[in-house]
């Protein structure tokens, strides 16, 4: 490993000692870095980049999880409202949905 490799496995070995003395050094086989994207308050943001096009960034590395609970829910709301639209008598004559 080289480069921020290196000072991310230091850093880890160093944490895992400091916990687990009994340890002793450790060397790691793997290790992963890469670059987060973070908002100031540590909440994810939602922007609209153009009509129907949405991002959000900013899940401060729990991106994972959070994003798909988010992204759940967003597509609930989504379909809520196509529900709601196609129920209604606002259906544009001779669509189908």
């Amino acid at each position: 490993m080289g480069g921020q490799g290196n000072i991310l496995s230091n850093w880890a070995s160093q944490r895992v000692t400091e916990m687990f003395p009994a340890l002793g050094k450790l060397e790691w086989d793997y290790c992963w870095t890469g670059k987060i994207a973070y908002s100031e308050d540590h909440l994810p943001h939602c922007q609209q980049l153009q009509n129907g096009l949405f991002s959000v960034a900013g899940y401060s590395g729990r991106g994972i999880g959070a994003g798909y609970c988010y992204w759940r829910r967003v597509g609930s709301m989504v379909n809520r409202a196509a529900r709601k639209l196609v129920n209604s008598n606002n259906l544009i004559k001779g669509h189908t949905f």
